[in-house]
Parts: C-alpha cells; sequence; structure tokens
C-alpha cells in the first residue's frame, strides 16, 4: 500500500513544480500580467475628474506601455436616473476623455476599444449607501487591461 501511495505524491509534487515553473515563465513573457486587470475611475461632474482619479488613470494606462500586446478596454458609464440617452451620450463622453489621456501617454488606437454603456450595466448598490452616493459612483469609467497573444 505505501508503495503506490509514494509515487503518486512524487507525481503530485512535479505536477505541481511544472506549474509553478511554467507561471513563473508566463510571468516573464507576459510581463507580469497574465490576466485582465480593471480598475474604475470616476467623474464628480460631466466630464471632470473625481478627486485623483484623473492621475490614478494615467498612472494604470503606464502599464500598457510596458509591451505592446497589452490591448486596453474602456467602458463608459453614466448613473441611471434620468433620461437615458442623455446617460449614454454622457458615457460615450467619459469612455472619450479616459481615450484622450491613453492617447496622450503615446498608446495608439489600434490597441483599445471605447464603448459608452450608459447607465446599462451598474454596480451593485450597497447596504446604507443614499441614492445620491449611489449614482455618483456609477459615474466612472472601467478600464480593463488584457495581454493579446
Amino acid at each position: 500500500m505505501s508503495v503506490s501511495v509514494f509515487p503518486r505524491r512524487a507525481f503530485v509534487a512535479a505536477v505541481l513544480s511544472g506549474v509553478t515553473a511554467a507561471s513563473a515563465i508566463g510571468l516573464g513573457l507576459y510581463g507580469g500580467l497574465s490576466m485582465p486587470e480593471s480598475q474604475d475611475f470616476g467623474f464628480s461632474r460631466g466630464v471632470k475628474w473625481a478627486a485623483q482619479d484623473g492621475e490614478r488613470l494615467r498612472g494604470f494606462l503606464a502599464r500598457a506601455l510596458e509591451d505592446d500586446r497589452i490591448h486596453v478596454t474602456i467602458f463608459g458609464h453614466s448613473g441611471s436616473a434620468g433620461d437615458a440617452a442623455a446617460n449614454f451620450d454622457l458615457s460615450v463622453e467619459r469612455a472619450e476623455v479616459a481615450r484622450a489621456v491613453a492617447q496622450d501617454l503615446g498608446i495608439t488606437t489600434d490597441r483599445m476599444t471605447v464603448q459608452g454603456l450608459g447607465g446599462g450595466r451598474p454596480l451593485p448598490k450597497t447596504d446604507g449607501e443614499s441614492e445620491r452616493a449611489y449614482q455618483t459612483r456609477l459615474s466612472r469609467v472601467e478600464v480593463i487591461l488584457q495581454m493579446r497573444k
């Protein structure tokens, strides 16, 4: 019985070692970006960045400059209250503001996908959150960095 257990343990250890080594090689090849990374950047009103979010966005997008295979996806969002058409237009404007930041950093348009979503993909409301705070939190761009193969 113990003879069959030892080879199984050795096999599992070898497989885990191989997976660990492959992961390390993958991180080295892809510059550390093996899974899509997403962050939200808020607006205080209209297309004016909230607090330090414009600078945070610049720092996040700078990671895409490390490798030409990194694709940037930008989704503009708006609140869900009010006129749906106006909210959609505002979400497009917000996405375009983020695109301009990316282009200023040197990210080419062929490495970007930009889309306004209006209030169509709202975040979940948290317990005890006022409607005003919730609508403010919805005013954002979602930026995703993903490695292309």
